[in-house]
């Protein structure tokens, strides 16, 4: 697409709140089989135990539960994937596609009128099933290529506006060997800090030099 706008999608603590009779409608319209039923709605009742009191909801999934990625693509495809497929991809007149992995989504739209009616619509959409868009992390971002050259000698640091994280990776415009521009990656800054972090605490815990 050469650039466009890109919609940074945070559903906020999608995870608690998860509406079971959501999940279990929609689980109507494809799984058939009863010994598989039964086990989802197990998990789904299984509680949180806290202070030796045991406490359910019909919100959320387990935490850290094997079930809940897969309970997460089940929710999330009927209400975001058909949903931006079937209505909102036939009403854009430019070029437009998403990505989406368990709950982290972004929206290409090449139109940025047709991508802030997208932004105005998709509260109202999420609502409908419970859901709340972030909304501090939620942004819309202006991602085309520059419009000026960068040449040998320039600041080889320098990345034009216009960057998002996904999946723990910043995607931005780099320079080239030629002094073009390219879609590049890198690690996200809070992903690669909390690595370090990490690493600082393993080699505190050894009686070795932080990192």
């Amino acid at each position: 697409m050469r650039g466009g706008w890109v919609i940074d999608l945070d559903i906020q603590g999608f995870f608690d709140a998860l509406d079971h009779r959501h999940l279990r409608s929609f689980m109507d319209q494809q799984v058939r089989d009863g010994v598989l039923r039964r086990s989802v709605d197990k998990w789904l009742q299984a509680g949180v135990m806290e202070e030796g009191r045991l406490s359910r909801s019909r919100f959320g999934t387990p935490q850290g539960g094997v079930v809940s990625p897969l309970l997460a693509n089940i929710y999330l495809h009927h209400v975001f994937d058909v949903w931006f497929e079937n209505e909102v991809r036939p009403r854009l007149r430019g070029r437009s596609f998403m990505v989406r992995y368990a709950d982290d989504i972004v929206i290409f739209i090449q139109n940025e009128e047709e991508a802030r009616r997208v932004m105005e619509v998709l509260p109202k959409r999420l609502g409908r099933f419970g859901l709340t868009m972030h909304p501090e992390k939620s942004r819309l971002v202006r991602f085309c290529q520059p419009k000026f050259t960068w040449r040998p000698g320039d600041d080889d640091d320098f990345q034009p506006p216009g960057s998002f994280d996904f999946l723990g990776f910043t995607h931005y415009w780099g320079n080239t060997r030629k002094g073009g521009w390219a879609l590049k990656r890198k690690t996200a800054k809070d992903r690669l800090r909390r690595s370090l972090n990490s690493g600082n605490q393993w080699c505190r815990g050894r009686g070795f030099p932080a990192l």
